[in-house]
């Protein structure tokens, strides 16, 4: 376990831009210019994390790259008797987040590849919205976890794959600037079940493990279909953090399902659509709401506040044009439900996650066994406008928080065998 920390903390983004809860919109540059679709449509290692399916018809290969958020959080407190209106912004960043893997093919009809993944949460407040209940000057929350999947495809026929993948994950997590909820024990102010353990305790570690399924079918010449589970990732508990988390510090990613049609519509230009919902209100930290609280479930305690997300479900659309033989550009759309509620925007500073549009654009371009592939989307910025949202004991009032969201990226890929 620990060599497995050494691999995997390096490639652990500081935060992420959470354009989908803690999930990029994509697995890998070329699914992030399409739109996110990753379960009809394949081309590079990093897809398998969306559909492990895709290798059984990749032949040898090997990607490596880089993609890089830019987001824009801000919020505005209004209404509330502790402290007069005030907006606060998030520090300007520029997020890397690593991307990679590679594919062996075993025998005719099986294959083995090794993929990277991560996904996270991280908005930094040089002034903190919380100050005004007792926090630091300063606020952070940093959620990133980075994994290794181990994928294993077949292919059933020619045109029938099926695949699985082993998840290991390794998770890192920090808050700082929650002060003003560590009354101890016995206070009539007391929201938490360990106070001590509630915010700036460093960064805390932990492992998880889950499992993803896919499949690919041709149903015409022209029509295929795909459909992935991804599994929750079972992860250790954050003891640091046990007075803040609910089930005394555990945080898990949700798990992701869906289905997507690929339509060849010429020979030079492939149309595709995916469907992808997300369970977050199976895990406890993302689903509970605020009004657990009021409930007598304090922070930490089994049933505490987390998050409050909604379950979401995305629609992807994304197109691939054969321009030239050495070139392909790519545009996709995204459209996804909201998943942050009115009444959770208290706590939205921390978890911004409310885009719900994305513009994307990318492209490839071939010479011999190389490739090197971009992309870029575009979130707009929106905005949640509170309702409910600050508790009476904390003076009541309104939260508002808003998140713009840039994504760019870059990989590189070289096919050294097989098909």
């Amino acid at each position: 376990m620990a060599a497995l920390a050494v691999a995997l903390v390096g490639l652990w983004p500081t935060a992420a831009p959470a354009p989908l809860g803690p999930f990029e919109h994509g697995n890998g540059v070329k699914a992030m210019g399409r739109g996110g679709v990753s379960y009809a449509l394949g081309g590079d290692t990093t897809a398998l994390g969306g559909n492990p399916a895709h290798a059984a018809a990749m032949g040898e290969r090997f990607d490596v790259g880089m993609s890089f958020g830019v987001p824009r959080a801000s919020g505005v407190i209004r209404g509330n008797a502790a402290a007069a209106d005030e907006r606060y912004d998030s520090k300007d960043v520029i997020v890397p987040i690593p991307q990679g893997g590679v594919a062996f093919a075993l025998a005719d009809d099986w294959a083995l590849a090794f993929n990277i993944q991560s996904a996270g949460i991280g908005p930094e407040y040089e002034n903190n919205p919380y100050s005004r209940f007792g926090g630091g000057p300063r606020a952070e929350l940093a959620l990133g976890q980075s994994g290794l999947a181990i994928t294993l495809a077949h292919r059933l026929t020619p045109d029938q794959h099926i695949g699985a993948a082993l998840n290991l994950g390794y998770q890192r997590f920090e808050v700082q600037g929650l002060q003003g909820f560590t009354a101890p024990e016995g206070d009539p102010n007391n929201v938490s079940v360990a106070p001590e353990a509630v915010t700036n305790r460093a960064t805390d570690d932990a492992f998880g493990v889950g499992f993803t399924i896919g499949w690919k079918g041709a149903l015409t010449e022209r029509l295929w279909a795909a459909a992935s589970y991804r599994s929750q990732t079972w992860t250790q508990k954050h003891d640091a953090y046990r007075g803040l988390l609910p089930e005394g510090g555990r945080l898990e990613l949700p798990a992701i399902y869906g289905a997507g049609l690929g339509f060849a519509a010429t020979p030079e230009l492939t149309l595709a659509f995916d469907f992808q919902r997300y369970h977050y209100s199976a895990q406890k930290a993302f689903g509970n709401q605020l009004a657990q609280l009021a409930a007598g479930n304090r922070l930490g305690s089994d049933d505490g506040p987390g998050f409050g997300f909604r379950n979401q479900n995305a629609y992807k659309f994304g197109l691939e044009w054969q321009a030239t033989p050495a070139l392909m550009l790519r545009a996709g759309y995204i459209h996804a439900e909201q998943l942050a509620r009115r009444t959770e925007t208290l706590f939205g500073f921390f978890g911004v996650v409310i885009a719900t549009t994305h513009y994307t654009a990318g492209a490839s371009y071939e010479f011999g066994d190389w490739e090197l592939s971009g992309f870029y989307s575009y979130s707009p910025k929106q905005t949640i406008h509170g309702r409910d949202s600050i508790p009476d004991a904390f003076g009541g009032g309104e939260a508002d928080v808003s998140l713009r969201v840039q994504q760019f990226g870059f990989s590189a890929a070289r096919r050294f065998g097989g098909d």
